[in-house]
């Protein structure tokens, strides 16, 4: 991995890890270090500000992507970084009220009409 994920910067996110990622309990100490040492690159290649250097920068960019499944320490730290870091899926149920046939104003309030799922 010589020359892989080169920066001279390291890297940090005060807005969700506000006390480091090995504070955290969610990375593991190594995972914590690779972030810290290397998380500049993985995000620079993750949105393609930089291009791949060699193959496991390739591969990298892949499991961004999707294509590949993430094998290295790395790849799985980022995944895991990125992971925590999104954002939330939302989902609701949108629907209208049932108009009851021959009135044009009503509106029928059965709590049955509409399905709500936890």
């Amino acid at each position: 991995m010589s020359g892989s994920f080169a920066t001279n910067r390291r890297f940090y996110d005060d807005k969700h890890f506000p006390r480091g990622f090995s504070r955290s309990g969610v990375f593991t100490i190594k995972e914590a270090q690779v972030l810290e040492s290397f998380g500049h690159a993985f995000k620079e290649l993750d949105e393609q500000l930089r291009q791949p250097n060699d193959v496991v920068e390739q591969h990298f960019v892949a499991v961004c992507r999707g294509e590949q499944n993430p094998e290295s320490l790395e790849e799985k730290a980022w995944l895991k970084f990125k992971q925590r870091t999104g954002r939330r899926r939302f989902h609701a149920l949108v629907g209208s009220p049932k108009v009851i046939a021959g009135s044009d104003d009503d509106v029928s309030n059965d709590d049955d009409d509409i399905a709500l799922e936890d």
